[in-house]
């Protein structure tokens, strides 16, 4: 399917507004993600274009670089880079613009066509599941981060989607959905592209499951390619090796899926690092500063929850809603039972949240009741193969 922006009520296609708004450099409100203390952010402060234009895009435009950009586009307390950085920001995302323009001129054409022949197109309708999903997560992340309205899904592309096997009037997710994604930054000359791959299956003597998730940076100012070599330690993301990876589960089968059967027993990894967040981080909102000596607790909880959406940000971009805890006392929620958002299984057990944990674990910290759920993944995997041996015991009895 072509690239296409986010369905919305109020289009997202629609030519950027030319005049400021209230997060333009000239008054800039709300931080990209929502802090409670604006001096442990770097994103708090104001920032212009590069300070030196080159005479030859002076004489070719009256403003260039950031400036140029941020008549296009609502950013959030942009960090300098150079105007080449920038207006090659600027390229990349209005040829988004233009190609969706184009692309739903032809859909609306189609979809003519289509009414005059049947009047429904399924696969069309499978994939807006899809892309609703996506928007209507992504709606409710930009009202915890404090951005205007539109601002964050603005940024958000989905620019390739297909799947197959969906159970219409139900949440459940399809049997199979490969998802291609892409988040500009909102405060760089950057996008991060993210790549969700899905596949489940019940038969009549096993389930199929296997899924990976992974992301790849683009465009990082010359300065940040020392900082992302250093810190970066991440796999490689198993359905796209160009990628990095975030997490991956299966369903264990010792002949690589070959055989009739799926041994039920996951076998899964969470591979970001905290180098690999504040990474994202850097590319989507700007540097965070780390935490000062002696923060109190309202900031350092702040701070993790900047971090953590950040994460739930890259899931939310291929229509993942994952809800994770930032103190004691607070739930991890998968799987919504709201919404339009599909129910992925990301865990195979309902006790070990392992992905909520992973995502902690990445952002610096962990909560008191983590320790306990890794001992009930433990527990967890052992059960499934015991269940696993008496259901081989029971097919010996049966032969």
């Amino acid at each position: 399917m072509s690239p296409r922006a986010l369905p919305k009520t109020k289009k997202a296609t629609a030519p950027p507004s030319k005049a400021k708004s209230s997060l333009s450099k000239t008054k800039a409100k709300p931080t990209s993600l929502k802090s409670g203390s604006p001096k442990n952010s770097a994103m708090s402060r104001k920032t212009s274009g590069s300070k030196s234009k080159k005479p030859a895009k002076a004489t070719r435009s009256e403003v260039s670089g950031l400036e140029l950009a941020s008549k296009h586009f609502r950013l959030v307390n942009p960090v300098s880079a150079s105007d080449d950085a920038w207006e090659d920001y600027m390229r990349i995302r209005l040829g988004e613009v233009k190609r969706e323009r184009v692309c739903s001129a032809a859909a609306e054409a189609s979809d003519l066509e289509d009414e005059e022949e049947d009047g429904y197109d399924s696969e069309e309708d499978e994939e807006r599941i899809i892309y609703e999903g996506v928007r209507e997560t992504i709606k409710k992340l930009e009202k915890e981060c404090g951005l205007e309205d539109g601002v964050l899904e603005e940024s958000i592309w989905v620019k390739s989607c297909s799947l197959d096997g969906l159970e219409p009037g139900t949440k459940c997710a399809p049997r199979n959905c490969e998802t291609y994604s892409r988040v500009y930054s909102l405060a760089a000359p950057a996008h991060v592209d993210v790549h969700f791959q899905y596949h489940e299956r019940t038969r009549m003597d096993s389930f199929e499951w296997d899924y990976s998730i992974g992301y790849k940076i683009h465009n990082l100012p010359r300065e940040d390619i020392a900082f992302r070599a250093m810190s970066s330690g991440s796999k490689s993301h198993r359905a796209r090796p160009d990628m990095e990876s975030i997490c991956w589960a299966y369903f264990d089968d010792e002949k690589g899926f070959r055989h009739k059967r799926w041994r039920p027993v996951e076998v899964s990894g969470f591979d970001l690092n905290e180098g690999d967040v504040l990474n994202i981080h850097r590319a989507l909102f700007g540097p965070l500063e780390p935490l000062a000596a002696g923060a109190g607790e309202d900031v350092i909880e702040e701070h993790r929850r900047l971090l953590v959406r950040t994460v739930r940000i890259l899931l939310a971009a291929v229509g993942i809603e994952y809800v994770v805890g930032c103190k004691d006392g607070e739930e991890d929620k998968r799987r919504p039972y709201h919404g339009v958002t599909l129910r992925w299984i990301l865990e195979s057990s309902g006790i070990d949240k392992w992905v909520a944990r992973g995502i902690r674990k990445a952002c610096g910290f962990q909560l008191a009741s983590d320790p306990e759920m890794v001992k009930a993944g433990i527990q967890a995997r052992r059960n499934e193969e015991l269940e696993l041996e008496y259901q081989d015991a029971d097919d010996l009895e049966t032969y």
